[in-house]
């Protein structure tokens, strides 16, 4: 890996930094550390402390693993190269979780030592025309991809007899060609067939923002309401928006395959929409936050109550199993957007997609 790519590398992942430090500022009030809690409590000293020391923590740690992957970049074995970077993405993944847990123990004894939510009702608010609103925009945007996916196909099979037996098939950040493959049906096709894949999946996930379970504030169901239909509106709009790049990006891809256009279209192409989607991201977690908690609203009819307790459902307050509960997609309670209820089957096949489509892309073959 380049210098210039371990740049662009690290710049890309600054703001998964920044988003990981600020997840406890990011989530509902009601929620601390996978803990539901009166919206109160939120403000109270020890909980602020507890947030500071998490993102305190999270920020040293993430980041001291990205300067020690920027010095292990340089390795000039490819073999050892890949398993740093293996070992680098896990651990990404893994150091916040390991951090996490104290802190969701921490909060979960805080809770039952002052007793918060036993003196005041609890309910679940449900709003019957809760779907009645525009929740999401329509999925006839997705035309817009499916008709650059429909090109990248037509210029594909145009061009195929044509092509030569040896063809680029994996490049660096700035357009540069670091991989070939045989010429085949099966390697030109691909990549339009993980094109029309992702916006088919994209489809599903608006769908998903549409369907999913509404969670509404008891203490202020009013508010709440409007907050998330914003939230279900601002995402989708990013669904939409993040597929038609990613398409281009992919046509983008395909022509500079099958056709010598400059490395530096791709190059430009590349560096454009990571910028737009990472500054959009970031907008979104810090003006929208989870569930719209974020989002100035006007003030609604304040009641005594407060939301259901449902903690033991929430393992670990992230992963959510609840046999009793028909909804397949629920809001997370650390993190922004949806997961799963593992407790449906259908939760499963929706994980192992991604899985399933990393084998196939893994068993391309190249030389």
């Amino acid at each position: 890996m380049s210098f210039i790519d371990m740049i662009i590398f690290s710049v890309t992942l600054l703001p998964a930094l920044i988003l990981l430090s600020a997840m406890p500022y990011l989530t509902r009030p009601t929620e601390c550390f996978g803990i539901s809690i009166p919206e109160e409590a939120a403000k109270l000293p020890i909980l602020k402390k507890l947030r500071k020391q998490y993102a305190k923590i999270t920020a040293i740690s993430t980041s001291s693993l990205l300067v020690f992957f920027f010095l292990t970049s340089f390795i000039q074995s490819e073999r050892l190269l890949g398993i740093t970077t293996i070992a680098f993405t896990l651990l990404f993944i893994l150091i916040p979780f390991v951090i996490y847990i104290p802190f969701h123990k921490k909060v979960k004894r805080l809770k039952k030592e002052h007793g918060w939510k036993t003196e005041r009702k609890e309910r679940v608010i449900v709003d019957l025309k809760f779907r009645e609103e525009r929740l999401v925009y329509s999925n006839g945007w997705f035309l817009i991809p499916l008709f650059i996916s429909f090109l990248t196909i037509l210029i594909t099979i145009g061009m195929y007899p044509s092509l030569p037996e040896r063809l680029p098939i994996h490049f660096d950040l700035l357009g540069n060609v670091t991989r070939y493959t045989k010429k085949s049906i099966y390697t030109v096709g691909m990549l339009p067939i993980i094109q029309v894949g992702v916006i088919f999946l994209s489809m599903i996930v608006n769908t998903i923002i549409k369907k999913a379970k509404q969670e509404l504030n008891a203490a202020n169901p009013e508010k709440s309401k409007r907050q998330n239909i914003l939230f279900r509106r601002h995402w989708s709009l990013f669904t939409i928006s993040s597929t038609i790049m990613i398409a281009l990006l992919f046509f983008v891809i395909q022509l500079t395959i099958i056709t010598p256009i400059p490395k530096a279209v791709l190059a430009t192409t590349i560096i454009i929409i990571l910028i737009f989607q990472l500054i959009w991201i970031i907008w979104l977690a810090f003006k929208i936050g989870q569930g719209g908690s974020r989002v100035e609203s006007e003030q609604g009819e304040k009641t005594l109550w407060v939301d259901y307790d449902n903690d033991e459902y929430w393992k670990l307050g992230i992963f959510y199993f609840n046999r009793n509960d028909s909804s397949l997609f629920v809001e997370k309670r650390f993190g922004i957007g949806w997961t799963v209820n593992l407790a449906r089957p259908a939760a499963w096949l929706f994980i192992a997609f991604p899985f399933l489509l990393l084998i196939v892309l893994f068993f391309i073959p190249v030389e």
